[in-house]
């Protein structure tokens, strides 16, 4: 039964028919109801339907469910990989809270580091949550290593391309997935939003076009079709796409934050941060957890409104060497910028960050670190320790 629900959810499930797939899990669940693995894919599909397909659940209604069934696997396996994996998912994405979603991930990995599967939510939250891309890739190696083609990572690899801009090697990753004709029509979304960021229109509106009619006109794949054509200078037409979509959203959920991305490309900012708002007051979901990805960076960047929302779900700050580092400084911290200024000293090259004086000094810092002193950071070539050195009038530390 548990096998048939699995068959079930990658067939029917990816159009957003769940259904097929959670009578097979319950039938699984009656035969041993201490076998968790069915009781975690029907935590899962519960809030799963907000991301594919038309329903009428709104995502807070969805969690609100899932939570229900991930407790009961808690109590019967809490060590499960499983159980960890749906735990870290429904922090991050539900919840949205940071620190216990990677605390889950992380067990999830330390419990079964064998099991490819697991490095899906860590790589998903170090990329989106953290923007850390590089350390997101390393994990993405580790889980190829333990499976070269486990198709979880190889999706979840695909949309961090995208959410970093790196959208040809975005496209490269998502053309893998459309030899699936089952989730073909989502991959091609994300190709279109690509392509259309490189300014190659044809082949975005040719692609969304694509991704709607093999949805069935799926209101996700219709906002994307209304972005590209408002990138396109066709707002006519994007209003009518939009029209269309304002007609489903009546009897179906729609993200928030694509309501809010077309609307923004044809140029209506206070309707396109009204469904901003909307999403986050609700608890919208798993769309959140990925509020700071490109195009939205790109789109949104220069507007306080953007940044407010980001403040408020307490994202960490984007690291140093993120494109949008330094915007998000200005625009969420009120800061100006570190000169990052490359320096050679024998037998190595280290690199200082001097910080503005209105900064105050707080970092948190991973990997091989020097010494630092006064508004002087020092990445010494030994690699060995990280030490603070301030000094005043009164005081060393």
């Amino acid at each position: 039964a548990y096998r048939r629900g699995m068959n079930r959810l990658i067939t029917t499930g990816v159009k957003g028919n769940y259904e097929d797939a959670r009578k097979e899990f319950e039938i699984a669940r009656k035969l041993d109801p201490k076998f968790v693995d069915p009781l975690i894919m029907l935590a899962d599909i519960e809030w799963m339907i907000t991301g594919l397909g038309k329903t009428t659940i709104r995502p807070h209604v969805a969690f609100t469910r899932a939570r229900k069934r991930l407790n009961e696997a808690i109590s019967l396996a809490p060590d499960n990989g499983t159980v960890l994996w749906e735990q870290g998912f429904q922090a991050m994405c539900g919840d949205w809270d940071w620190e216990e979603s990677l605390k889950a991930f992380r067990k999830a990995v330390a419990c079964s580091p064998e099991i490819a599967d697991y490095y899906e939510g860590l790589i998903f939250y170090i990329s989106n949550i953290e923007g850390r891309f590089a350390d997101a890739l390393m994990y993405v190696n580790q889980a190829y290593q333990l499976e070269s083609d486990n198709l979880f990572i190889r999706n979840t690899e695909a949309w961090a391309y995208e959410h970093h801009g790196y959208y040809e090697e975005a496209i490269e990753r998502h053309e893998k997935f459309r030899s699936n004709k089952l989730t073909e029509w989502n991959h091609l979304r994300g190709i279109a939003r690509c392509l259309s960021e490189l300014n190659r229109l044809d082949e975005a509106l040719e692609k969304a076009e694509k991704a709607v009619e093999l949805s069935e006109r799926d209101p996700t794949m219709l906002l994307r079709l209304a972005s590209v054509l408002a990138q396109a200078g066709d707002q006519a037409k994007a209003r009518t796409v939009l029209d269309e979509v304002l007609e489903q959203a009546k009897e179906y959920y729609v993200k928030e934050t694509h309501l809010a991305e077309a609307y923004a490309r044809i140029g209506e900012w206070d309707t396109a941060f009204y469904w901003l708002e909307k999403g986050y007051a609700e608890g919208a979901g798993e769309q959140f957890a990925t509020l700071r990805r490109y195009p939205l960076l790109t789109l949104m960047g220069d507007q306080p409104r953007y940044w407010d929302i980001v403040d408020r779900m307490n994202f960490p700050a984007l690291p140093i060497e993120h494109g949008f580092y330094e915007k998000e400084q200005q625009m969420r911290f009120g800061k100006g910028a570190p000169a990052i200024i490359e320096k050679s000293m024998e037998p190595a090259t280290y690199t200082e960050i001097r910080l503005p004086e209105s900064a105050p000094l707080a970092l948190g810092v991973e990997g091989p670190m020097g010494g630092f002193g006064s508004s002087v950071l020092t990445l010494s070539p030994d690699g060995h320790h990280l030490a603070y050195v301030g000094k005043s009038e009164t005081e060393t530390q």
